[in-house]
Order: C-alpha cells, then sequence, then structure tokens
C-alpha cells in the first residue's frame, strides 16, 4: 500500500494568503488567510498570525510531508509596456514577499525532528508563476491567465470547493493549481494536454505582460 503525498500549498501574501491542502492528487481544502493585524498592533503580527495558520494546519490533524510556495522572481507595480519595458520596481511587494519565505522556510525547519538529514522529514519547494499558469489554463502566461481565468478553471475543476461569488477567493484557486502543478511536478498527475494550435491566417497575437 503506498502512503500518499500529504501537500501543503500556500500562495504568500503580506495581507491575503491563499492555501490549499492536498491528499496525493485530491484537494481536501482551501481558502484564503487574512493577515493583516488590527489598527493597534504591529505590522509584525501578520508574520505571527501566517505561523498560527500553519500550527492550525497541521493541529488539525492534517499530516504535512511537502510545502509548496510561489516563487516569485520580480516584483513590479505595473507589467511591462507594449514595448517590452519592464514596470517600476515594487520594493515594498519584494521585501513583504522576502518576509513571508523566510517565516515559511522557518516554520518548516521547526517541523522538522531535531538531527533530521535534510533529505528526510518535511521538506519544502518551489513552483514558478508560469508552471500555476500551465497548470490552470494550459499556457504558461499571456492572455486568459490572469486571475479570473485561474478562478474560473478552479470553479471547473474542484467545484466543491470553488463557487461563483461577488468575492472570489482569488488566492486560494492559485494555492490550488500551486498545489497541482508541484503534483503535475512530481508526475502523480499528469500534464493536461497542450491546446491545438490556431492559424492566425499571418495576424501576429498581441504579448501580454500580466504578471500575479
Amino acid at each position: 500500500m503506498t502512503i500518499p503525498l500529504h501537500i501543503l500549498a500556500v500562495d504568500l501574501g503580506s495581507r491575503l494568503c491563499g492555501w490549499a491542502y492536498f491528499v496525493g492528487p485530491d484537494l481536501v481544502g482551501a481558502g484564503t488567510w487574512d493577515l493583516e493585524p488590527p489598527r493597534h498592533q504591529s505590522r509584525g503580527v501578520r508574520w505571527l498570525r501566517l505561523t498560527a495558520n500553519l500550527d492550525a494546519i497541521v493541529a488539525g490533524g492534517n499530516p504535512v510531508d511537502l510545502v509548496v510556495f510561489e516563487e516569485v522572481r520580480r516584483h513590479e507595480s505595473f507589467p511591462k509596456d507594449r514595448k517590452g519595458k519592464a514596470g517600476i520596481p515594487n520594493f515594498a511587494a519584494a521585501h513583504a514577499y522576502g518576509g513571508a519565505k523566510a517565516h515559511l522556510e522557518a516554520w518548516v525547519e521547526r517541523s522538522r525532528p531535531p538531527g533530521c538529514p535534510p533529505d528526510e522529514g518535511m521538506q519544502i519547494s518551489s513552483v514558478t508563476i508560469g508552471d500555476i499558469k500551465r497548470a490552470a489554463t494550459g499556457k504558461g502566461g499571456g492572455i486568459g491567465t490572469d486571475k479570473a481565468a485561474v478562478y474560473e478553471a478552479a470553479e471547473k475543476r474542484w467545484p466543491q470547493h470553488f463557487q461563483p461569488g461577488d468575492r472570489p477567493e482569488y488566492d486560494a484557486a492559485d494555492a490550488a493549481f500551486l498545489g497541482l502543478a508541484a503534483l503535475i511536478e512530481l508526475g502523480i498527475v499528469p500534464a493536461a494536454a497542450p491546446e491545438p494550435l490556431v492559424p492566425t491566417l499571418g495576424i501576429a497575437r498581441p504579448k501580454s505582460g500580466n504578471l500575479f
């Protein structure tokens, strides 16, 4: 009997943080954590809230073998323009992402038994934004791969967890496909077949610089 892999996918954010929990190929739960501290508390409370929510997953009887998070290589205030010029660097977002990533890595390390070899116990890995979009829409970027498209794909794939609403949980959908992308990379779930090529009659399609 093969023991299924338990994966916790976390879409890191300084205010809203999406999460998804998989047992083998099955999505068991997904949601969004609100990390924003009350006005009378310091900004550091958000990281305490992050670790508290991570602890609650395990304390609820949900073992975690692998934690996966979204690898963000560039933080910009707006995407590239049509001429390919990069957007303005968003240093505040970069600092917040680095803080969230550091606390997630520290939580994984604390969850491992003392003296545990690096290749044993809870593991942590990252998935690129392109792989998340590809798992959701079949394309690694461009038109039809924005947050709304990812959430629509989540509604179709996991209707028991994602339903149409006035305030869709985009971060939870991102986390779900983050976990799915990891499962595809591990070979547990087969990758979706690429979409057939559509003739363009010589008309070039515009490139999009949309980012998560």
